[in-house]
């Protein structure tokens, strides 16, 4: 009998605790993560860094908006491991300012495969892009 009971909560919780089509999240794609100038210019490989100059992230994001919905999305993305958050109300690319460190720059967007990678080194008066 406690068996039953058991199984009959399970199921009645499911049902309540299960999410409506109007809490699903709408589906981001998201296009590209890479390391650019201030201005949104890509670093290019072999590229001498200036350290006197800006540079950023940028991530580019495309919505599949299944309901008409224009709900902002938070898209998570990590910088040399420190876990930040970009703020997306429709389709484009955003930029934010980053301070490069000496050594390997990593950026991943949480949970997908796309990453940018720009290795800095301080060199004297001058810097190096690997």
């Amino acid at each position: 009998m406690k068996s039953k009971l058991a199984v009959f909560l399970t199921i009645v919780l499911a049902v309540f605790s299960g999410c409506s089509q109007d809490d699903e999240p709408e589906n981001i794609i998201t296009a590209e993560i890479a390391y650019v100038h201030k201005n949104g210019f890509p670093v290019s490989t072999g590229e001498c860094i200036n350290p006197d100059a800006e540079y950023a992230i940028a991530i580019t994001a495309k919505f599949s908006n299944k309901r008409g919905s224009q709900k902002p999305q938070a898209v998570r993305y990590t910088i040399n491991g420190v876990e930040h958050v970009m703020t997306f109300s429709q389709d484009g690319t955003q930029l934010l300012p980053v301070e490069l460190v000496n050594g390997v720059n990593e950026a991943q967007i949480v949970g997908t495969n796309y990453k940018a990678q720009v290795s800095f080194f301080s060199h004297d008066d001058f810097e190096l892009v690997r």
